[in-house]
């Protein structure tokens, strides 16, 4: 049987991670299908064209691993988990909670996630680092007035 695939609003009322949790479940043994079409020439242009990435053909479903509710991490209440990133340098997972910064400031968890062995099982996840998002001020964003629902990881110079 197929898992239902989760809306981003159901998501946000199943409780702290679950929306991560089911966003993780269909990670895992995504293969390459047809490329995407060429990009358009870039003769003449100051920079070559990026390099084709790979369409992913197929989703399989690889297990689940849960946090409990309430899960504290560094004094946060982990939850309202909206976006997810692989830092492909470090081998870690990032993800934002958006919760608006009501039960702490605005924040981005990093998870270590165990797939070594192709599946997502009880013990696979685990909370490994806190970020705390600053304003431009360096003081953090008040109650209410972030709503920060994507994370991205890139090189630093």
């Amino acid at each position: 049987m197929t898992p239902p695939t989760p809306s981003p609003r159901l998501c946000r009322h199943l409780g702290p991670a679950v929306g991560l949790l089911l966003v993780l479940a269909w990670l895992g043994a995504c293969t390459a299908g047809t490329p995407p079409p060429e990009p358009p020439s870039t003769e003449g242009a100051a920079s070559p064209a990026p390099e084709a990435v790979p369409a992913i053909s197929r989703l399989e479903w690889i297990g689940e691993a849960h946090l409990p509710y309430g899960y504290r991490y560094q004094e946060t209440q982990l939850g309202g988990l909206s976006g997810l990133a692989f830092d492909p340098g470090s081998g870690a997972y990032y993800a934002v909670s958006d919760d608006r910064s009501q039960q702490a400031p605005a924040r981005v968890y990093r998870l270590a996630i165990d797939l070594a062995d192709g599946r997502l099982d009880a013990g696979d996840l685990e909370v490994t680092g806190l970020v705390t998002l600053h304003k431009a001020d360096g003081e953090t964003y008040p109650e209410g007035t972030i709503d920060a629902i994507h994370v991205a990881c890139w090189d630093q110079p």
